[in-house]
């Protein structure tokens, strides 16, 4: 392990503005390893880099929450943490969605998070 970096495989679901701002912060902070690092454009990138993970980042917009969990509660498992950054979506629902006991860590982070200057609220389950 390089000084400094996760181990652990991170898969980002919903690289729109906040999930690259959360990329670009991991990577420029030197915290994790670009091969850790497991990007998911659409629907079909979803399972793939779930079951990949030791975390799953959820950063998609609060209409496509429902589906995407959807799509990967088959490959999520009790050892992965979720962490959601999605807006207005209770920690309860992602539980109910996912049908477990999950752990999930919920961040409520603002703009400034694109410039690296981000204030950032969490709750865990």
């Amino acid at each position: 392990m390089e000084m400094g970096k996760l181990e652990s495989k991170i898969a980002v679901i919903g690289v729109g503005n906040m999930g690259q701002a959360i990329v670009s912060g991991l990577l420029k902070q030197n915290l994790v390893l670009k091969k850790h690092l497991f990007l998911s454009h659409s629907s079909e990138d979803n399972k793939r880099v779930a079951e990949n993970s030791d975390i799953i980042i959820l950063a998609v917009k609060p209409q496509q929450i429902n589906q995407v969990l959807l799509s990967i509660k088959d490959v999520v498992s009790a050892k992965q943490l979720i962490i959601s950054i999605v807006a207005g979506v209770e920690i309860t629902n992602i539980k109910k969605l996912l049908n477990r006991d999950q752990w999930i860590v919920r961040v409520m982070p603002n703009l400034a998070v694109t410039v690296g200057k981000s204030i950032s609220v969490w709750v865990k389950s």
